[in-house]
């Protein structure tokens, strides 16, 4: 059981009182979240909780962890306010505390100690002291309001290794927001006049401020600038991990990135390197401003907000203004050409080619699960209920929850459906039913139970007159390669060899002439829009799948979600029945637009489909949006002529990549929503993750030769097992290829010749039947 951290401890108390608790990373005082089974910084936090508490389920997917806790300040707790006060002159100290009220909370950590209040309009601030000689001395204060957050008790000093505590009579998690003293709007202004004789000045007059001013057409590249020319004054307050000097500047850990080798935190080495000439990640390779590295380390998605921050810390917010807007318009061609408002050329195309296909373990599932949209909201649910979190797998599902939502009213750019087939396959018992479970919890939570679909279909008939009746709806379907074996296989019978071209005919949507089941009278089916999630082990699948599925098309229409690695054990007392208000209202708001959705989720009548209303065509953002996508479509189709071997597994790549951008887009703004370049590169992260896992899902199962193949098939199953089957297991799960273990021991003998595997006989002591297993040498 993990170690018990500070938001275990307080973190539920104080969001009940109605103050935004956040976890912080263990050892730092950054706020993180932990993703697969490490820690890494919370992207965002201040944009997804300035003005919003933590839901039920977050609180209590982070109560699970050793993390510590802050507090976010501002309008999400209530207009809290923190005022620091950095040093323990007690002058100083005196001179702050006699402009502000009397209050009963208090904390400290290393020095000083910060007092809280409530502050309806007063904004953040920061109060230096300045020397004679212009040269800023030390922090006096902090005023931490709107966009910040302080750490709490009980959570861990960085430095003194001792918890932060309490120094007042109460702490704040027992202190109601209205108990809290309320602040002037001018407290700002007070404190600044108490600490002028001690050498706070609001116009400090150094020589790089007038350089700023002068170069007003681009106040960015002078920030920068600046920062790097004074790296003391900021990056020791940015929070970073194991932040210590280093050859003239600092060095730390980049913890807003995953670990590459999979190291908890306390073991990544400090591969962030800041120095007067450059910022840079050596191990991820990536180079820094001073204005990205503060996005990075303090997760904040907006580069003002960002400028802001750092322009605070250089103390260089008062007396200054600086004009964030754009000083042009710009428009983006197909190839990449960049051309300003009066038509002049900035940078010529051609566009950036393509990258190559991501490898199966692509990040794009950390960054859904830490954007503040429908999607994340209820993939971050799905990981909080499961007993064995899957974070991809929860990302795939709440993206085909949002499709199928948002069936027949809403089509992509191109006018595709947002039909999703979903394949996800893993071991059994890691992780695959919460997904499928919890679709349908959310569904019927919101009352949309007409969208809930069977899991399978007995023919093409039958499951082309399902979508007469429920054409917007999503289909679970377990055991996946059995039901493909089912439909296929040389025993199947005559009514269910069609199914696969049904569900080929209902995934490409459009008009779709059929018969309805009872009256045998012609339908004509408009637009429907019916989904899958299915699941299986990926022998069973390979198994099942053959050539003909993959040629004809059928197998490129999924999204393929693979997990080869064991799920972190997950709650077994949350009950996925339980679904949070704000994803039930998140899936009612798509659902629930105007323009006839009642009549978009099921028939009214048998003969003829009542929903004629033309779908509404999300729009692309930019052109830079547009022009991505079609350069992806484009680099998909060049990729299938110069290599055969992935002709037949790739054709439905940017169509998929693009369902899924929309989703993103309504899943971010359903009232109106755009697709924009960001949500084109995830949904293309994800379609090629998808290729991935299948080109090798397919190659590692399903050779040429029929012996081949069982061969193959047999020592991917001992693999699957740990590297180590018995015969008799190994026989049990193959029976269907072997009559007799005779063939099966035929089989393995190839294996044996081979060297792939080497047969151990185990006599039992005392006499008895020898058995024998197989194993997988090394």
């Amino acid at each position: 059981m993990a170690e018990q951290g500070a938001y275990s401890q307080v973190g539920a108390k104080l969001v009940e009182r109605g103050y935004a608790a956040i976890p912080i990373m263990p050892g730092t005082k950054r706020p993180g979240e932990i993703r697969g089974r490490e820690w890494v910084g919370m992207w965002d936090w201040q944009g997804r909780y300035s003005k919003r508490l933590p839901t039920e389920y977050e609180v209590g997917l982070w109560s699970d962890g050793d993390g510590g806790v802050c507090v976010v300040t501002g309008p999400a707790s209530h207009d809290l306010i923190g005022i620091d006060i950095d040093v323990d002159d007690e002058p100083i100290v005196a001179a702050i505390k006699g402009v502000l009220p009397p209050t009963p909370v208090s904390k400290t950590g290393q020095k000083g100690e910060t007092l809280f209040f409530r502050g309806p309009g007063v904004p953040s601030r920061s109060f230096t002291e300045y020397l004679p000689d212009g040269k800023r001395g030390r922090r006096l204060c902090d005023l931490i309001g709107p966009g910040r957050q302080t750490v709490l008790p009980p959570t861990i000093h960085p430095d003194t290794k001792q918890p932060y505590r309490w120094i007042a009579g109460e702490a704040l998690e027992n202190v109601d927001p209205d108990e809290l003293p309320v602040l002037p709007p001018d407290i700002g202004d007070r404190i600044a006049e108490a600490l002028s004789p001690f050498g706070y000045r609001p116009e400090p007059s150094r020589q790089h401020v007038r350089q700023m001013t002068e170069d007003a057409d681009n106040p960015f590249r002078s920030l920068n600038d600046m920062a790097m020319a004074n790296l003391p004054d900021w990056v020791p307050r940015l929070g970073l991990y194991k932040c210590q000097p280093y050859q003239g500047g600092y060095r730390a850990v980049a913890t807003w990135r995953a670990s590459y080798g999979g190291r908890p935190l306390e073991k990544r080495s400090p591969n962030l390197k800041i120095h007067p000439q450059g910022i840079r990640d050596f191990h991820d390779d990536r180079s820094y401003t001073p204005i990205d590295l503060v996005q990075e380390a303090c997760g904040i998605a907006d580069a003002g907000d960002a400028f802001r921050h750092l322009s605070e810390m250089l103390g260089l917010t008062e007396g200054l203004a600086f004009d964030l807007r754009p000083r042009a318009s710009y428009t983006l061609t197909e190839d990449g050409t960049l051309i300003d408002e009066d038509g002049v050329v900035v940078r010529q195309g051609p566009a950036p080619a393509p990258p190559e296909p991501r490898p199966a373990g692509t990040s794009y599932d950390e960054a859904i699960l830490a954007s503040d949209t429908l999607v994340g909201d209820i993939a971050r649910w799905i990981l909080y209920v499961a007993r064995r979190p899957q974070p991809r797998f929860a990302v795939a599902a709440a993206l085909a929850l949002v499709g199928t939502a948002s069936s027949r009213q809403l089509v992509t750019p191109t006018f595709s459906n947002l039909n999703l087939y979903v394949l996800i396959t893993t071991r059994s018992g890691n992780g695959k039913d919460a997904p499928m479970k919890a679709v349908k919890s959310v569904l019927g939570a919101a009352r949309l139970d007409e969208m809930i679909g069977p899991d399978g279909a007995a023919s093409d008939v039958g499951l082309l007159d399902y979508a007469n009746r429920q054409p917007a709806s999503i289909m679970s379907v377990d055991e996946f390669g059995d039901f493909i074996a089912a439909t296929t296989g040389q025993r199947a019978a005559p009514h269910t060899l069609k199914i696969m071209a049904a569900m080929r005919t209902l995934w490409d949507g459009g008009a779709i002439k059929t018969t309805h089941a009872l009256t045998r009278g012609s339908v004509l089916l408009r637009n429907p829009c019916v989904s899958m999630i299915c699941a299986s082990t990926p022998g069973q699948f390979y198994d099942a799948i053959g050539s003909a599925q993959v040629l004809n098309g059928f197998l490129n229409r999924f999204l393929l979600v693979n997990a080869a690695g064991d799920a972190p054990r997950g709650a077994d007392d949350r009950d996925i029945a339980d679904v949070p208000p704000a994803i039930v209202d998140g899936i009612l708001s798509i659902a629930n637009r105007p323009g006839g959705m009642t009549a978009a989720r099921f028939r009214t009548s048998p003969a003829e489909d009542q929903f004629n209303e033309r779908p509404y065509r999300v729009p692309w953002r930019d052109e830079a949006a547009r022009a991505r996508w079609m350069s992806y479509e484009d680099h998909n189709l060049a990729r299938m002529k110069d290599d055969a071997s992935i002709e037949a597994f790739a054709p439905r790549c940017a169509q998929n990549a693009l369902k899924l951008a929309t989703i993103m887009a309504i899943g971010e703004n359903a009232g109106d929503p755009t697709v924009s370049r960001e949500h084109v590169e995830l949904g293309i992260e994800i379609a090629e993750a998808s290729l991935c896992d299948m080109l090798a899902g397919y190659n590692n199962h399903v050779p040429e030769s029929a012996t081949a193949s069982l061969a193959a098939k047999a020592l991917q199953r001992i693999k699957d097992a740990g590297g180590e089957m018995s015969r008799r297991d190994l026989f049990r799960s193959m029976k269907r290829a072997f009559k007799k273990t005779q063939e099966l021991d035929d089989l393995m003998k190839t294996l044996v010749e081979a060297g792939d595997i080497v047969v151990v006989a185990t006599a039992p002591e005392g006499g008895g039947k020898t058995t024998f297993s197989y194993h997988v040498p090394g």
